[in-house]
């Protein structure tokens, strides 16, 4: 939880994993299904980056659920 200046900001959580477990993807599969990467598709689901609006609509119609499902706070 530190950091160089004492307290880590805590990153934004989402689902994407859990979703994308159920559906019995693998983090390259689902990069393939969406056109990207699996390191793009582990930095989303670690929250160390966010994905655009579309790319998050992608992200929920692959792994058949809504953007509320997956990111809601």
């Amino acid at each position: 939880w530190c950091s160089k200046k004492g307290v880590r900001a805590l990153k934004p959580k989402n689902k994407i994993k859990e979703f994308r477990d159920r559906r019995g993807l693998t983090q390259v599969e689902l990069g393939q299904l969406l056109g990207m990467s699996q390191t793009a598709i582990s930095l989303y689901e670690s929250g160390d980056r966010k994905p655009d609006v579309e790319t998050a609509k992608n992200i929920a119609k692959v792994l058949h659920t809504t953007l509320d499902s997956i990111f809601a706070p």
